[in-house]
């Protein structure tokens, strides 16, 4: 039998901040061409190698792998995700030589595939097998809402950058502290918890000498009579994860109308590290106007909160 679920819209608010991409291009088509450049990138004062595209420098993510971040693509959600884990390991430091201004080196290439890093979407095109970013904006300042009604304040990637003209040299520094930032999201995650007057609620949380976390479920305040489960991670450093960004690339819809809700029973393992919780996977229906989504598996997962791989324990197609 045919089960769906309706989509509540209000998704779109969480998505609102996603990066536009070009609806009338398809995957493989040439975009824009890739220049050499005599700019030379480093992040965290270890050298990386830099592209340059419409007059912007590009670096590509899988290479951050070295430079202490995880790397992890999951190609049934066609998503990559990238988070800063620890120190840089290069060793030796790479050594990367100034291209001449002007060089056509390949051709960047439309790509159905979703960069995350640290936790937000970011604009990313292929470049032959591998997704480009710009690296200004890796150092975008603008703020972000990470659970709805509820807005915390960090840079977008928790990254920043300077540039050195007389040295023609770009530098991107990922290791950010700003404590002030932490404190300040934590007061309003519990001034929102409290705003609900108990109809969002804390069911269970972590906490480590790296971050906080919480798993919450209820009525989302200034809202109609909707449920949800979620969970978020606060990293003492100021930076914010919400699970629902990459449980969405999962196809788990996390706010629906009473009648199926998505993502139920959420709880963290004894580590802290891996998030439990039982849910549905769904697919929109083609020309739906009203948002159903057809339910193709549930059953019982786990989120890696580090990567945000996601295993399954016990599922059943649907």
């Amino acid at each position: 039998m045919k089960k769906t679920i309706l989509y509540f819209t209000a998704v779109i608010l969480t998505l609102s901040s996603i990066p536009d991409k070009t609806v009338s291009a398809a995957t493989g088509d040439i975009i824009r061409p890739i220049y050499s450049t005599d700019i030379l990138t480093y992040m965290d004062g270890i050298p990386i190698q830099g592209y340059a595209i419409d007059g912007k420098t590009m670096i590509c993510l899988e290479d951050l792998e070295n430079y202490g971040f995880s790397v992890y693509y999951n190609d049934e959600a066609r998503a990559l995700f990238v988070n800063k884990q620890g120190a840089a390991s290069c060793d030796p430091e790479p050594v990367i030589e100034r291209g001449t201004v002007g060089d056509i080196i390949g051709y960047t290439y439309e790509t159905d595939i979703r960069a995350y890093v640290n936790g937000q979407e970011i604009a990313a095109e292929n470049i032959g097998g591998r997704l480009a970013v710009c690296a200004e904006d890796l150092a975008d300042m603008n703020t972000t809402s990470s659970v709805r009604n509820l807005r915390f304040e960090y840079p977008a990637y928790f990254m920043r950058y300077t540039y050195n003209d007389s040295l023609r040299s770009l530098y991107l520094f990922s290791d950010i502290t700003d404590s002030d930032i932490y404190s300040l999201n934590i007061s309003g995650f519990n001034a929102g918890i409290a705003a609900s007057h108990g109809l969002f609620t804390i069911t269970d949380e972590y906490e480590n000498d790296s971050y906080t976390q919480y798993t919450v479920k209820g009525i989302y305040r200034d809202t109609a009579n909707f449920d949800g489960c979620d969970a978020v991670r606060f990293y003492k450093n100021g930076r914010t994860f919400n699970a629902q960004n990459a449980l969405l690339e999962y196809d788990f819809a996390a706010f629906v109308l009473m009648d199926g809700i998505s993502i139920t029973e959420m709880s963290f393992s004894d580590d802290g590290k891996y998030l439990y919780f039982s849910g549905q996977r769904s697919k929109a229906e083609p020309y739906s106007l009203m948002g159903m989504r057809d339910i193709y598996e549930s059953g019982e997962y786990m989120l890696d909160m580090d990567t945000f791989a996601l295993i399954k324990v016990k599922v059943d197609p649907s």
